[in-house]
């Protein structure tokens, strides 16, 4: 694996200009820098080029798009390109086994968010309500966003969708929590507002339902029994349109290839079937190769994450950083994330299982020091839309976890936790706190099965697990109050929230941080075009989905999906002409 540290992109930074000094006017940039490969005459060849053109490369391929990349981003550019060209051939290119991509998008829950021509101005509203003081992805880049959104399901059809193989939850309509004769709001209470009873339309999804404009956001989801997926739908319109799309698997993209004078991407080196090739891209290369969440170092470089746990594919491992760094491209949010949330391990580290096995309302979470340091609400989305579209809620104090972006002193930064925790329940809320996943709780023991660890005392507790037993005392004497006063005095969670942890034998079961998906990546035009560190978009060269994502501080569930849709249309858009 390359430098793809903060380090290596500096490095990277300098070696176009060295290149050109040398060579002349092509340079295959990327994973393998600049360096020509001695085992292959056609790198020499590029290298060696001095007449200010490309003619000396040897093309082993040529299409009009080169997609990196086959998750859904990629695969929407592959289709977008097929039914809205005019003939014009692409290359689809995976580097693992998984036609569906090996990346995060076949992992999802599969929500693509969209709005309609009637909430647009609202949606665009939220967009920028979302960004907040975070200004770095422009109004311009929002605005052609929401207004892809606003066709994404006409988008589907013409892709060959059909009714049935997809549910709409639109925009505008009350999202129904749960079915009951008086539906209740998040705290309990019954609501009185009719729009709420039995028989509402679930629709909108807002993450952030706080801000007035938050329901303009609606979502589709592919429910089919064959196209059950919205990676398996986009899947099944690739192969619809093999007369357009050539679609490699195992096929790892390596370089870049750009003329060095004009800055133009020209084309891709890849690896496949033990051979290196080189396809010639006319008119343009889109990278939609993911984040780096599989890139330890730059998870540490980025993101100060020692630990963490990613519980999506293993493809995403940064590989398309360097090479866009080398082409001068410019980087935006990469300290940007889907995360993080408390997992539970095996006591020995051997096995994972995901933050919704554990019913964290029913104990507390403790660090090493045997204290507990956060509110311990870990949950992938906003669970509050009923009680925020009641008009009761306070951004400023709510209880939730939102994508991993918890609430602290008012506002929602994303945390980024401990490398190790304890999550600390008592015997009278053991099938409560330890839900399935975790153990099989019909069939055995979780301490038996090396989930957790158990004792008759908080002393011997904090024996096991390796803490303070003062402090894991104290802690518990603290939390047992809150819990009485109904007041959780230290960090504010939710009133419901609040369980004792009283009964012996007590339980802990060890956590570690884990995530979704990072953001950050090269920045990216209102084109979808890669823009250079001059400001200037790097000709040729354009990018979808979470490679340099437009998210930059609160997110809205299924935005990832949304955009790997609407940027990878817009993309090609560009690449046709059709975007002014």
């Amino acid at each position: 694996m390359a430098d793809l540290s903060r380090r290596g992109f500096l490095k990277g930074a300098g070696l176009i200009g060295g290149v050109a000094a040398t060579t002349g006017a092509a340079a295959v940039i990327g994973l393998t820098g600049c360096s020509p490969n001695s085992s292959s005459d056609k790198t020499q060849n590029s290298l060696a080029t001095s007449t200010g053109t490309t003619t000396n490369i040897i093309w082993d391929e040529e299409y009009d798009v080169v997609i990196v990349g086959s998750g859904l981003a990629g695969a929407t550019a592959a289709v977008a390109l097929a039914i809205e060209g005019n003939g014009e051939k692409c290359l689809l290119l995976e580097k693992g086994m998984n036609a569906l991509g090996n990346g995060n998008s076949p992992f999802s829950g599969g929500s693509v968010i969209y709005t309609d021509a009637q909430h647009q101005a609202d949606c665009f509203t939220y967009w920028k309500d979302l960004r907040a003081n975070f200004d770095t992805t422009p109004d311009d880049v929002l605005e052609v966003f929401v207004k892809y959104m606003a066709t994404t399901v006409d988008f589907f059809k013409k892709a060959g969708a059909q009714e049935q193989d997809y549910t709409l939850y639109e925009p505008g309509k009350v999202h129904l929590l749960q079915a009951s004769a008086t539906a209740s709001d998040a705290n309990g209470a019954a609501s009185d507002d009719s729009k709420y009873s039995s028989g509402s339309i679930i629709s909108c999804w807002p993450e952030y339902p706080e801000f007035e404009s938050s329901t303009s956001v609606g979502r589709m989801i592919f429910s089919g029994k064959v196209l059950s997926t919205v990676s398996k739908f986009m899947l099944s319109a690739i192969q619809a349109h093999e007369d357009i799309i050539t679609h490699k698997t195992e096929a790892p993209f390596t370089d870049l290839v750009q003329d060095i004078e004009t800055k133009a991407i020209l084309g891709v080196q890849y690896n496949h079937e033990g051979k290196t090739f080189y396809a010639k891209a006319n008119k343009g290369v889109i990278m939609c190769l993911g984040g780096f969440e599989r890139n330890h170092t730059m998870l540490q470089d980025y993101l100060s994450m020692p630990v963490g746990y990613h519980l999506a594919g293993d493809g995403n491992t940064g590989d398309g950083f360097k090479p866009c760094a080398d082409a001068g491209a410019d980087f935006w949010h990469m300290n940007s994330m889907a995360g993080t949330w408390n997992g539970a391990m095996k006591f020995d580290g051997s096995q994972h299982s995901p933050w919704f096995t554990l019913g964290r309302q029913y104990g507390i979470t403790v660090g090493i020091n045997g204290r507990r340091y956060y509110m311990d609400v870990d949950y992938v989305v906003s669970q509050n839309w009923y009680y925020y579209l009641q008009g009761k809620g306070d951004l400023r104090t709510d209880t939730a976890c939102r994508h991993g972006h918890q609430n602290i002193g008012g506002e929602w930064p994303h945390m980024v936790l401990p490398e190790k925790s304890w999550f600390i329940f008592d015997s009278a809320h053991l099938e409560q706190a330890v839900r399935g996943g975790v153990s099989p709780l019909t069939a055995g023991d979780p301490v038996a099965e090396g989930w957790a660890v158990k004792a008759d005392t908080l002393e011997e507790l904090a024996s096991l697990i390796d803490v303070p037993a003062d402090e894991l005392a104290i802690t518990v004497d603290v939390w047992n109050d809150s819990c009485e006063r109904g007041v959780d005095v230290q960090y504010y969670r939710a009133p419901d929230w609040l369980t004792a942890v009283k009964e012996a034998p007590f339980y802990a079961i060890r956590c570690e941080p884990e995530f979704i998906n990072t953001d950050g990546g090269p920045v990216r035009n209102a084109k979808a075009q890669i823009v250079g560190r001059d400001g200037n978009p790097i000709p040729n060269l354009y990018s979808s989905g979470e490679f340099g994502s437009v998210w930059c501080n609160m997110y809205q569930g299924g935005g990832n999906l949304s955009e790997c849709v609407n940027f990878s249309r817009i993309a090609i858009d560009s690449i046709l002409g059709k975007l002014a």
